[in-house]
């Protein structure tokens, strides 16, 4: 299973940096370009057509892999392929629906960002879209339920989960190679849960976009020839939430009952974290909460001293430093779950501490 995972991983990179080589010369032909003007501070116009290159690089495997599984289930089989590949086609057919409402979902958030990518849009309108495309996730089954059964708590849950990490995600691609590494870390810690805990559909989905992001970041790494924008960080927020919304948590939960809550959490806790911290910034300096400025999480940290460079570098590091933790939380105890969430914020605690003695210094 693990050459497979690697094959894939491989095969979702070569596609990607081959689309994201394409869309470097095809971008500025239909205007997308990001120039360096207002808040922005690249400083030369930047293709923006990593969004559709990522999109092309998921996706176009995922329904091959689909079709495959498909002749698989009707009688083709194939002496190369392994037998516990051969039961893992047999069961798509129990997820299809599901995967169709997450690709018809994922598609249109991702053509609104390539909209506002090329024209703008306003942020109201993007919202209400974010809104109603996770509501026809939710009704398709695609959906939360954190041990409530009633559909009214987990479409809210459900709804606000999607929506959160959409924004976040969107937020966080402000510097190069930030929201496609982030993405890729965040990838790589649920593959290592997704494969404890055997959910092996969710794993050749997680390492194929780990691939995929990989090829993107060939273009987006700094000084980026590339940027995702808002279609490929919108689409990868919604997927990421998507895929997280699927795992199946409560196997042992009874043991655990905080895992399937601190697992999500741990891993996304950057992104979250990022997101909160500029909204309540915004908030108490009254601005709009929507308005783009510069006191996100890695704004903060240029701020402080560190290039551009260093201080993704650093994003990543605590990105990693918090997810990593999740990993062990399969085999651990209520009270384990527990001191790892408090040795979480911790680490948060310590960042916001750091961030305000520098402050007083200056």
């Amino acid at each position: 299973m693990t050459g497979f995972l690697l094959l894939l991983g491989l095969f979702g990179l070569l596609l990607s940096a081959a689309a994201s080589a394409c869309m470097r010369r095809v971008a500025p032909r239909l205007g997308l370009v990001d120039r360096p003007e207002g808040r922005k501070d690249h400083a030369t116009p930047t293709p923006l057509g990593g969004g559709v290159a990522i999109y092309v690089g998921f996706w176009i495997p995922v329904w091959l892999g689909a079709a495959g599984a498909a002749l698989v289930a009707n009688g083709w089989q194939p002496s190369w392929l392994p037998e516990r590949m051969q039961e893992l086609a047999a069961g798509v057919a129990h997820v299809r629906i599901r995967l169709i409402a997450i690709f018809v979902g994922t598609t249109i958030i991702a053509a609104i960002g390539l909209t506002d990518d090329r024209w703008g849009l306003p942020a109201w309108p993007r919202l209400a879209a974010q809104v109603a495309v996770s509501l026809g996730m939710f009704l398709a089954g695609v959906r939360i339920t954190v041990f409530h059964e009633s559909p009214i708590i987990s479409g809210l849950i459900t709804i606000v989960w999607f929506v959160v990490l959409t924004n976040a995600f969107n937020w966080l691609d402000n510097m190069d190679a930030l929201a496609g590494g982030i993405g890729l870390i965040v990838s790589a810690i649920f593959v290592t849960v997704a494969v404890q805990t055997g959910q092996f559909f969710l794993a050749t989905a997680l390492a194929l976009l780990i691939g995929v992001l990989a090829g993107f970041l060939v273009f987006n790494w700094p000084p980026a020839r590339l940027f995702m924008g808002d279609c490929g960080a919108m689409h990868l927020g919604l997927l990421l939430a998507a895929l997280s919304a699927e795992f199946t948590f409560y196997e042992g939960a009874q043991a655990r009952p905080l895992f399937p809550v601190v697992v999500p959490l741990l891993i996304f806790a950057v992104p979250l974290f990022d997101m909160i911290s500029v909204i309540l910034i915004r908030f108490h300096q009254g601005r709009p909460i929507h308005q783009g400025d510069h006191s996100h999480f890695s704004h903060r940290l240029v701020a402080l001293g560190m290039t551009p460079s260093q201080a993704v570098l650093t994003v990543y590091l605590v990105t990693l430093a918090l997810g990593l933790g999740a990993t062990g939380l399969y085999h651990s105890t209520t009270a384990g779950v527990v001191v790892t969430l408090v040795q979480a914020l911790a680490l948060i605690a310590i960042i916001l501490v750091l961030e305000r003695a520098a402050k007083k210094e200056k």
